[in-house]
């Protein structure tokens, strides 16, 4: 078949109309990729493997940040309340803004005992997007009486530590 002018002329459209799409297309992907953070931010606990901890004994607890700039994370105690779905609840904050150096202190109290129990180190309020710390290593908080003194005080020590 023979292409007249009229058909060189839909072909050229046709092709002009692609190539405008394909560009089109490009500049949407580059300003949507533009509009995305360079990285999540987020936070994962490092120190805990499961096992037993009795009230009183002063804890490190030690996380890792990845691409989060903020100052302060929160540092929580949480219990697993449900397998399907998956719940946990909030058993109490240790601090609700502690420096974001990489470690903290938390003495277990009696409202932290028993089974199922974790730490959890949280993002503070800030406009970056972050994870925290996901629920891995589940605790079992026993009260034996060893560490009484400072389970008596915890309070006091996990201020004075966390700041």
């Amino acid at each position: 078949m023979k292409l007249t002018k009229t058909h060189w002329s839909v072909v050229g459209v046709t092709v002009l109309a692609i190539a405008f799409v394909f560009v089109g297309m490009n500049l949407i992907s580059k300003q949507s990729t533009d509009l995305q953070p360079a990285g999540v931010a987020s936070i994962t606990l490092s120190n805990f493997n499961s096992s037993t901890i009795e009230i009183g004994d002063l804890q490190k607890v030690r996380w890792i940040t990845t691409n989060y700039a903020a100052p302060t994370v929160t540092l929580n105690i949480i219990r697993k309340v449900g397998d399907n779905p998956t719940r946990y609840e909030l058993v109490r904050t240790v601090s609700a803004a502690t420096l974001n150096d990489g470690s903290a202190v938390w003495v277990p109290a009696k409202v932290d005992m028993g089974s199922d129990v974790f730490v959890q180190v949280g993002c503070t309020l800030s406009a970056q997007e972050c994870h925290a710390s996901q629920p891995t290593f589940a605790l079992a908080v026993v009260d034996t009486g060893l560490y009484a003194n400072t389970a008596n005080a915890y309070k006091a020590i996990e201020q004075l530590q966390n700041k």
